[in-house]
């Protein structure tokens, strides 16, 4: 068995998951793994390199670090922003360490976050897109964070979906992007990550641009313009 999968069922986590901020919870093979990203995101060679991202610690882990690597743009296609997976016991989008990376990323000059949502944000019933946490924490900036939320209109998704491109994704500026390879399950997180190969990138931008975004369903815009 696999050793991570081996610790989350069996092991001293048995009732949660690794959590990807506390080494005292990593197995070997995690502690390889989120070391090995880490040197790979912080090359300056910037070569082409391609790896798996397919447990669900591994998303938290590169979901924050993308924050933290980010110099001006970052666009954001998921599901619904989930805030946490109740099965593994593990915070994605309303964990502190990805709030905080956010917070840092969108102080910096001309930084902009664009998010689309396939389905409705997570949220609490009855509550607006600014109350979730990491929309939140953006608004609480001052001044506030250029942030945008949108939701995919369903033609953008019957369209991606006939061309077996409905897959949820993160991209960093032109150089890096984090694409699920199957995004029709919530508990399905196995990606595909890539570095430095900036002609896919920025046809993964050009995609999230004129098919998701602009063609989306306004949620949320911070600043108003």
């Amino acid at each position: 068995m696999n050793d991570e999968l081996g610790f989350y069922e069996n092991g001293p986590l048995a009732t949660g998951a690794i959590d990807p901020f506390d080494k005292t919870t990593w197995t070997d093979d995690s502690r390889t793994y989120f070391e090995n990203v880490d040197e790979m995101l912080m090359s300056k060679s910037r070569e082409l390199l391609v790896f798996s991202n397919d447990r669900p610690w591994h998303a938290v882990y590169l979901i924050a670090k993308f924050f933290e690597i980010a110099t001006s743009q970052i666009r954001i296609f998921s599901g619904s922003l989930t805030r946490k997976l109740d099965d593994f016991h593990l915070e994605v989008y309303g964990n502190p360490r990805v709030i905080e990376a956010a917070r840092c990323f969108l102080q910096k000059p001309n930084a902009q976050l664009s998010v689309v949502v396939q389905n409705d944000i997570d949220v609490d019933e009855g509550q607006e897109a600014e109350n979730h946490p990491l929309v939140s924490a953006a608004l609480a900036l001052e001044p506030k964070g250029g942030i945008r939320v949108r939701k995919a209109s369903q033609a953008s998704l019957n369209m991606l979906e006939q061309h077996r491109m409905l897959r949820h994704m993160m991209i960093v500026d032109k150089f890096a992007w984090r694409m699920e390879q199957d995004s029709t399950t919530l508990l399905s997180v196995k990606a595909d990550v890539g570095i430095g190969d900036r002609s896919f990138t920025k046809k993964l931008c050009r995609l999230f641009d004129e098919v998701l975004f602009e063609k989306g369903i306004n949620l949320l815009q911070a600043p108003v313009v």
